[in-house]
């Protein structure tokens, strides 16, 4: 590994961490909803794939998907299916704090008449 690839990695993954993305949002949702400490354990397992897809690449990954480059296209393409999924189920979904408030007195309400 030299010293081009290290410093082609981190300009492409500096950015990307710093920026605020789909996971950033997510987390921030969860937090707000959950709290905190909860939401800790989410960020946890968010951080294990690009652990293991860092030790591949440290591995030596590069010079074999190098040589198959209809791999690296299906893995491109398959990311880009799911990541367009995830989008749509985001847009569908009703996220409205009214909504929520008026379930939670629901369901208060509910639990106190059945004392």
């Amino acid at each position: 590994m030299d010293i081009q690839f290290i410093l082609s990695a981190l300009l492409v993954n500096l950015p990307l961490a710093l920026s605020p993305g789909p996971t950033n949002i997510l987390c921030l949702s969860l937090a707000s909803n959950q709290g905190f400490r909860k939401t800790l354990k989410f960020i946890a397992g968010l951080q294990v794939l690009p652990f293991i897809y860092s030790l591949i690449i440290a591995i030596g990954a590069e010079e074999k998907l190098g040589k198959f480059n209809n791999i690296s296209m299906i893995a491109k393409v398959l990311g880009s299916i799911y990541m367009l999924y995830l989008a749509i189920f985001m847009l569908k979904s009703d996220s409205s704090i009214e909504k929520r408030r008026k379930l939670k007195v629901d369901s208060l309400m509910v639990s106190l008449l059945r004392r």
